[in-house]
């Protein structure tokens, strides 16, 4: 189409600006209509097949160059300068290379149009039927100006083109069904197409998810592996295809075109009867993917980089979509481990507790002790650790605790008065520090370590006292140390599992050790201060 209209206005600047003293006007004319009507004709050969397109380009740009070299001479005047669309042959010639072959034929057209020229023209001058030597200079300078530009431009670093898909709107990780809509969708309007697919193939998986639009609907189905006939080495390359004749273009990452002798896509144009479109694979967190476009308006090879362009930028939507859900999870999985532990730490040790003075409760009753001042004892430590309970469901619900801060010396002398209580046992927290403010989150940490650390030091410790000793270090490190005087492990001390992951989740450590008597846990924890 650039080069039926580029003979058009060719033709209608001679008609408008006769060569007047031409020194052969009327076969510059003929020439130049011989020359649109060529054009019209690669039209619609273009039109009815992409194959015979592809085929001729060199032969096509072999007689662009011979045409180029006879419209300079017989459509020019003597005494002008550039009457003729001369420049805008020459770069038309050059910009064709670029597109359709690269760099290197840019060079070869610009090398062949520079000595065609010159080689035309030193001979018309000698036969005295040309331009003066300076004239023929001066243009030849021109030609070789533009070359070296247009080669200089292609031979810069290629930027892949981009085409941006639509926001499908949502949440991210939990839509790839409407991006995937969306994509496909945007693909029939960017191509001009009625049906397209994607196909995506996991290696650990036994089939392959399609998704099919066909007339604006989505549909889904499931391959079984074993049909496909495998994937292309190259995560970017595109196929223009035609199944019943047997043709396949191929565009490779570097804009090169070539004809393929074997496919090596996830194959669904057979499982869709697609005998003529265009095929573009991608892959995305390890995974490969097809893209299939077919029932389009006159394809052509010039929609094989937008194929790629679109399946590439697929590909992208895809990782990034399954690494949202992927966090998604991870977060998720961090709530629950969270929540897990907060329940063991605090309602399970609590019920522990409370199974534990109940059984004492039944004991003062077969003594004939006065039960109430245990009973209201019981009762106070329900209430309390039903306000535990009810502040640990608020931080759930809020999902965040601001950037307050806590008194970690007032809250774990809280919590050791609670559970000494509850558990009936003696404790004491030393420390040099009055007030020790750190961040809400971690003084509410400290607090369910404590209470976990407690519980079983009394449950399969049996303890009876419990010492707590707290410290500030310079490089704001939190070191605490828990000692019990119980019966210790009988073997080698091992951490406990709760309290090991909470430490780890602040980025701290825990150590362990037999004291003989009791068991000693050595913690250490940044203190993160909100800022």
């Amino acid at each position: 189409m650039s080069r039926a209209s580029l003979a058009s206005v060719f033709l209608l600047a001679v008609w408008l600006d006769p060569p007047g003293t031409a020194y052969a006007a009327d076969l510059g004319y003929i020439m130049v209509i011989l020359y649109a009507a060529w054009s019209a004709l690669l039209v619609f050969v273009a039109m009815r097949s992409w194959w015979h397109e592809y085929r001729f380009a060199p032969l096509v740009q072999g007689i662009d160059i011979l045409a180029f070299a006879a419209a300079a001479f017989l459509t020019e005047a003597a005494d002008g300068n550039f009457h003729s669309p001369f420049l805008a042959f020459a770069a038309f010639l050059l910009i064709t290379a670029s597109l359709r072959w690269g760099m290197r034929t840019v060079g070869l057209t610009a090398i062949t149009l520079t000595m065609l020229y010159g080689a035309v023209g030193t001979g018309a001058s000698i036969l005295g039927l040309a331009h003066s030597v300076h004239q023929l200079l001066h243009r030849e300078t021109y030609l070789i100006a533009l070359s070296i530009m247009l080669v200089w431009l292609g031979a810069g670093p290629k930027t892949p083109r981009m085409l941006p898909l639509p926001d499908p709107g949502g949440i991210p990780g939990k839509r790839k069904m409407e991006l995937i809509s969306s994509a496909l969708t945007f693909t029939c309007d960017t191509l001009h197409a009625q049906k397209a697919a994607i196909a995506l193939l996991h290696e650990e998986e036994l089939w392959t998810e399609v998704f099919h639009r066909e007339h604006g609907q989505i549909r889904v189905e499931r391959l079984p592996f074993d049909d496909q006939a495998g994937h292309a080495d190259d995560p970017d390359t595109a196929v223009l295809f035609d199944t019943r004749k047997g043709r396949r273009i191929t565009s490779t990452p570097d804009d090169r075109l070539g004809i393929l002798r074997e496919h090596y896509f996830i194959e669904l144009s057979n499982t869709f009867a697609a005998n003529e479109g265009i095929s573009a694979n991608f892959s995305f967190n390890g995974a490969q993917g097809e893209l299939l476009i077919w029932t389009m308006d006159a394809p052509c090879v010039d929609d094989l980089p937008v194929a790629r362009s679109l399946a590439r930028e697929i590909g992208a939507a895809l990782e990034h979509e399954e690494t949202a859900a992927l966090a998604q999870s991870i977060a998720v999985a961090n709530v629950r481990n969270a929540v897990a532990r907060d329940l063991h730490d605090s309602v399970a040790q609590f019920m522990a507790g409370t199974i534990f003075r109940l059984e004492a409760l039944r004991g003062w009753c077969r003594r004939g002790e006065d039960p109430d001042e245990e009973i209201v004892a019981i009762k106070s430590a329900l209430r309390t650790e039903q306000r535990h309970l009810r502040a640990m469901i608020d931080r759930l619900r809020n999902a965040t605790d601001g950037d307050r801060d806590a008194d970690v010396i007032a809250e774990l002398q809280s919590v050791l008065d609670e559970i000494g209580q509850h558990w009936q046992i003696s404790t004491d927290l030393i420390s040099a520090h009055v007030a020790l403010d750190v961040p809400i989150g971690l003084a509410y940490d400290l607090r369910q370590l404590v209470r976990e650390a407690v519980a079983n030091a009394v449950r399969h410790g049996e303890c009876r006292h419990i010492e707590l000793v707290l410290k500030r270090e310079p490089d704001q490190t939190l070191r605490i140390r828990i000692r019990d005087d119980g019966k210790g492990f009988p073997e080698a001390p091992t951490a406990p599992r709760s309290i090991d992951e909470r430490i780890r989740a602040l980025g701290g450590r825990l150590n362990v050790a037999n004291t003989n008597p009791g068991v000693e846990l050595h913690i250490e924890v940044p203190i993160r201060k909100a800022s």
